[in-house]
């Protein structure tokens, strides 16, 4: 066991894989306030009133069939309840607090009715669980870290030891009370404390006792990655779960505008179409029942998954080449698109509608045997081009909001297509010559939670330069060993060079170790605190043309020793070694601006 997911997946998960979509579900004493999920610590409420407002919960409407209608109405194939959030109240009857619904006014385990009526009805039922806890004396309160209040707790009585075991005891009571459980989406996976037990034996216990549970990546190892809201990049090969809410809000929030029927399809198609799962979450009201207007936009993004279940359930991402935007070429356009693959067929998401009758699928060049464009009765017609597939025949006006899908149909399991991917040219260096080793020639690899990628971000030095738009790239984002930027290098001549990074910090990741590698050698370097910067102004971070505030601290440089660079072609490495901090497993080491090799004799 490796890294932040399995590898080889689990072939029990063949299930997930199928279900492709899923009803996620926020729900706990907070929707009483109606602010959202984390409104305790956000607005500061004092744990013994938040406390004594749990205490009156009351849900009384609920009723789990009505949930279990919803996810259907949707399309969901499996549900995934907030067994426990980050206040620390247990929406379950656990034996090992007081602190849980079966000791409100409602009285009932409302986990253990959901889970019989998923049961009876053919729905997977999954719990997500928060190892942060704000309520429990013995988890370790820092406000300096997140998952924390932001206040120092004087009742607590920290004992991290002793909250271990209560949150594997709570884990060991949802793996065993409620019959078949196919999931425990873990989440607030701070701190980062000794005495943690390694995160593969958390995931080997729950296997033990439930082995077709899928287990998500945010305790530290599991089946799957968790992007949230959006895709990082290419996560093909992996399986992976994109949570999305109806709205800007997880908990029920009172008001909250909700996100358009085509924005919400487009989310689903893209992340289904990309090879991965969709979790689109709902959160029900103080009295159990699911606000109407949620209620509705989910109705009619399900109306959609009906149309096109064909081409979401049990399909294979399938790289067909994409175009942003839509390019000429010739007589056609090339398509903004993505596809996916089930036996003979091949389904194609157009998230945007042809601005003609007709487009190109660029660099495929494989005729089906017949097609038909979902939702209408279009008739089609495909021929081979010098640019790709091309398709025509499409209806003015399209058949369905958000997302359309054309389905191709072959005699035989369609050719894959070849996958284009950025080549990463050698820097060569002439005898003698110097060179910086910047974030945008680099391969990147490797994954931290949440299935992100090391991020390349566009930085300007400070006002001014941003008016004449000078500027430089950073990398970003840096949270694990297995993270790893690599350049390769082509020397003219063997020769020696002494290695320099220029990175900076902030004083809490003080301490973080990283190295670089190349030829058979390993250096290695400290993380210093950055200097500040003396203006009170902030460096501006570029995200798409508007400039927004990052960081008050300024670039160092480290002067990491020498290496010897043979003859030809090599790969210089860098990587994090060790993430220092309480909070270290969330939480970049550093960010770095560049890496140089600097020439010298001898």
């Amino acid at each position: 066991m490796h890294g932040l997911i399995r590898k080889p997946p689990d072939p029990n998960l063949s299930w997930f894989k199928q279900a492709r979509l899923g009803m996620f579900v926020h729900f706990g004493p907070y929707a009483i306030l109606a602010r959202g999920e984390q409104i305790q610590r956000n607005a500061s409420i004092p744990r013994r009133q938040y406390e004594n407002m749990a205490a009156g919960f009351n849900p009384r409407k609920f009723k789990a069939d009505d949930w279990v209608d919803a996810a259907e109405l949707l399309g969901a194939r499996y549900i995934t309840i907030t067994a426990k959030h980050l206040d620390g109240f247990c929406m379950f009857d656990s034996r090992l607090t007081d602190y849980k619904i079966t000791n409100t006014p409602f009285g009932r385990d409302l986990i253990g009715e959901l889970a019989e009526a998923c049961h009876r009805r053919g729905i997977r039922i999954c719990f997500y669980y928060s190892r942060a806890d704000w309520h429990h004396r013995k988890f370790v309160n820092d406000p300096r870290v997140r998952y924390s209040l932001k206040e120092p707790l004087p009742d607590q009585t920290p004992d991290w030891p002793g909250y271990l075991e209560y949150f594997t005891g709570q884990l060991k009571e949802l793996c065993t009370n409620y019959g078949k459980v196919s999931g425990i989406w873990f989440d607030a996976y701070g701190p980062d404390l000794p005495g943690d037990p390694p995160p593969a034996q958390i995931y080997r216990m729950i296997k033990k006792l439930q082995p077709e549970a899928a287990i998500n990546d945010r305790n530290g190892y599991g089946d799957y990655f968790t992007p949230e809201r959006d895709l990082p990049g290419d996560l093909s090969g992996c399986l992976y779960e994109c949570c999305q809410a109806l709205g800007m809000e997880w908990g029920y929030v009172r008001d909250c505008p909700l996100f358009s029927l085509e924005y919400l399809i487009r989310s689903i198609a893209h992340c289904v179409g990309h090879g991965g799962n969709f979790l689109l979450n709902i959160g029900p009201k103080a009295d159990g029942t699911l606000p109407a207007d949620r209620l509705r936009l989910l109705r009619q993004a399900g109306q959609w998954v009906k149309t096109n279940a064909a081409s979401i359930y049990g399909t294979d991402f399938f790289p067909l080449e994409s175009q942003r935007g839509q390019i000429r070429l010739g007589k056609y356009f090339a398509a903004e698109l993505y596809a996916a693959r089930k036996g003979k067929t091949v389904h194609v998401f157009l998230p945007a509608w042809p601005a003609m009758s007709r487009f190109l699928i660029t660099n495929y060049s494989a005729l089906p045997a017949r097609m038909e464009l979902r939702g209408a009765r279009a008739k089609l017609s495909a021929r081979i081009t010098e640019g790709g597939l091309a398709i025509d025949g499409l209806p003015a006006v399209p058949p369905q909001p958000g997302c359309n899908v054309v389905v191709l149909t072959y005699s035989r399991v369609p050719p894959p297509p070849r996958r284009q991917t950025r080549a990463i040219l050698p820097i060569r260096l002439r005898a003698g010559q110097s060179a910086a080793l910047r974030p945008e020639a680099a391969a990147v690899s490797g994954r931290s939670r949440k299935g992100n990628l090391i991020r390349v971000v566009e930085e300007y030095a400070d006002e001014t330069r941003f008016a004449a738009r000078e500027s430089y790239k950073v990398f970003e984002n840096w949270t694990r060993p297995e993270q790893a930027a690599a350049w390769k290098i082509h020397c003219a001549k063997a020769g020696n060079y002494k290695v320099q990074v220029v990175i900076r910090c902030d004083p809490s990741r003080a301490g973080s170790v990283y190295r670089v590698k190349a030829a058979g050698r390993e250096l290695q370097g400290i993380v210093k605190p950055s200097p500040l910067i003396a203006d009170a102004g902030q460096l501006p971070v570029v995200t798409g043309r508007v400039p927004s505030p990052l960081t008050r601290f300024r670039f160092y440089r480290q002067n990491l020793g020498r290496l010897r660079l043979p003859r030809g072609r090599t790969t210089v490495i860098l990587q994090p070694a060790r993430i220092a901090g309480i909070d270290g497993i969330d939480r970049a080491f550093a960010e770095i601006k560049e890496l140089r090799l600097i020439s010298i004799r001898g």
